[in-house]
């Protein structure tokens, strides 16, 4: 078959790397089957629906069985995912009761990244599918890999028990749970993992049919698909509230009191001068130094105004039995940022970056420690600049991306050195940038290689 390149671009220092994504060209009404690169040999197969178009594939699903024979569930979803027009694949191999978790999970990575490579398709409407066990594997992967999953199609599946439900599952997806009604053991679980899910904005239409533990009959799935359609429709519709490019808006949170600079607390939220409500944006969260800000001034101006949702988050006031000031608690911050979520529904919640200078460094790394994780659920990378040491919680993002910024003679870099060793002990994607000549400050000429860093690790598309 002929294939088309992708050309992915990473710049460090002063050289370019380029990692080629090879989509293969596609025939409508065909089923293929594939051999994933990697030492595991896993393979999968892919249904092309009639109406496929090379130049505009439409919304992928992968799915998985549970006892991997990624042929047979093809082919028992592939009437729904013709009528719907939908890609649908097959994965092999993967089935339950592997005792090998390291094998397993490298199995699911090189099967998911030939996919990504090889099969054309839209990546703001993937969606993983399974029945059983697999529809457990289906979610299990949303909360381990970084690609923006639209959606899980479980059917007959749950979560995985009373350990799986604090799992990062991916964020605002849409989730149809199918299970039919002499299913016991999936109906246990579904009012649990539904409440699960929806903690996690994750919107849930539920589907029954006559049988029990098995896939649902055709006129389900169907509905299914249907609703998914819909679903999405309704989001890339949703009303948006008219904004202005280039402009800071101020929300009043009153029910929260004073804020450390004993100020009515509020947050600021900037919208970037490329703004446009039929666009995502990545998100930049910030907190300040001293007595903090609202102000979301110094984050606008680290990305030049372009390309983030920039917002300012205050510190709650230090008087009264609460914690205060760098070590405000997480709720305090959750509250403002769901309803400063209202206000850009298009922030894209795969891409959302904590920093923050001095204070707001001690904070970054003080929630890290001391949130139950919920701040690293919610946030993807992190920015601690001119303060920070670890305070716990470095294991709970391995793999992930910090950005630590120090003066070359301030005070505090011991801290940022003990930081440094810390995190790559726990596995972090640190970069550790010593600003030379400089103090206790956060200069502007820093700001061209924080806006690479963020280029890099947050804005390109993740390749593993």
């Amino acid at each position: 078959m002929k294939a088309f390149y992708l050309a992915i671009l990473f710049f460090t220092g002063g050289f370019c790397f380029a990692q080629e994504a090879e989509f293969m060209t596609l025939s409508p009404a065909t089923t293929i089957s594939n051999a994933a690169p990697g030492e595991t040999g896993i393979t999968y197969h892919v249904y092309v629906p009639t109406t496929f178009k090379q130049d505009n594939p439409p919304p992928l699903i992968i799915a998985f069985s549970p006892g991997g024979k990624g042929h047979q569930i093809m082919t028992k979803l592939k009437p729904s995912a013709e009528k719907a027009g939908w890609l649908l694949v097959g994965v092999d191999k993967l089935r339950n009761g592997m005792k090998d978790e390291a094998l397993e999970t490298q199995m699911e990575d090189e099967v998911l990244d030939d996919i990504f490579r090889r099969i054309p398709h839209n990546p703001q409407r993937i969606y993983l599918s399974g029945f059983s066990g697999g529809a457990m594997r289906a979610y299990g992967i949303t909360a381990r890999r970084k690609e923006p999953y639209a959606g899980v199609i479980a059917y007959g599946g749950w979560l995985g028990g009373d350990d799986y439900q604090e799992l990062p599952f991916r964020e605002s997806m849409a989730v149809a749970i199918i299970n039919g009604v002499n299913d016991k053991g999936a109906n246990k679980w579904d009012e649990i993992d539904s409440a699960t899910l929806k903690k996690r904005n994750c919107r849930i239409q539920k589907f029954t049919h006559p049988g029990g533990h098995k896939i649902a009959p055709s006129d389900v799935k169907d509905a299914v698909l249907q609703w998914l359609q819909e679903d999405w429709e309704a989001m890339s519709h949703k009303k948006i509230l008219p904004i202005k490019p280039g402009t800071t808006y101020y929300v009043n949170f009153p029910e929260l009191g004073q804020t450390w600079k004993d100020e009515p607390a509020k947050a600021g939220i900037y919208f970037p001068t490329d703004y446009s409500p039929d666009k995502t944006y990545p998100m930049l969260v910030w907190f300040g130094g001293g007595a903090g800000t609202n102000n979301p001034k110094k984050a606008a101006a680290i990305t030049e105004g372009k390309g983030y949702i920039c917002i300012a988050l205050p510190y709650r006031t230090d008087k009264g039995e609460e914690a205060g000031g760098w070590q405000t608690p997480w709720p305090y911050y959750q509250t403002m940022l769901k309803k400063l979520e209202t206000l850009a529904p298009n922030a894209d919640p795969q891409k959302r970056v904590a920093g923050g200078y001095s204070s707001g460094g001690a904070a970054v790394m003080h929630q890290l420690g001391h949130s139950n994780e919920a701040f690293q659920n919610y946030f993807h990378a992190f920015i601690p600049a001119g303060a920070g040491w670890p305070m716990g919680g470095l294991e709970s993002i391995k793999g992930r991306p910090m950005l630590a910024i120090i003066g070359a003679n301030d005070k505090r870099r011991v801290n940022f050195e003990k930081l440094d060793e810390a995190a790559r002990e726990a596995g972090v994607d640190i970069t550790f940038l010593v600003l030379e000549g400089v103090g206790h400050k956060f200069p502007e000429t820093s700001y061209p290689q924080v806006r690479e860093w963020l280029r890099q690790k947050v804005e390109m598309p993740y390749i593993k």
